[in-house]
Parts: C-alpha cells; structure tokens; sequence
C-alpha cells in the first residue's frame, strides 16, 4: 500500500486515503460529491487497478497545457 501512495508522482489516491490491502481487496476514502459525505468505496485488486491506471497520464503529457488562462 505504501508503494502507491509515496511513489506514484501526484498521485490520484493519496496514502493517507488508503485504509485497507488484505491482497485480493482494496479499502479506501473518497468524498461522494452528491451528497458532500466522505465514503469508503472497496474493490477487488484487479478492478481497483484498472481504474487507477485510467488517472496515469500519457508519456511526455504536461500538465501546464490545461491552464483556464490557455482556453479560447
């Protein structure tokens, strides 16, 4: 679990998030945006992955290319 949140750069699930590896799942917080609520949502490890890698941006990807300043 550690290895996930330390060394991932900005990562898309903090450490402190993290709440619970047995190794077939995974627990961890999150803030349900409907209601304000702060929930714990638990996966299985494969589908927990699946939907990590999804937040991993592209090689060579920059970050500075978002700003609201660059949008027309």
């Amino acid at each position: 679990m550690n290895y996930l949140g330390r060394y991932i750069k900005r990562p898309p699930l903090s450490q402190s998030r993290l709440k619970h590896y047995d190794g077939r799942t995974v627990a961890f917080d999150y803030l349900n945006h409907r209601d304000g609520r702060h929930r714990v949502a638990q996966f299985e490890m494969e589908t927990f992955i699946d939907r990590l890698v999804q937040h991993i941006p592209e090689k060579h990807f920059r970050a500075d290319q978002l700003r609201p300043s660059d949008a027309s």
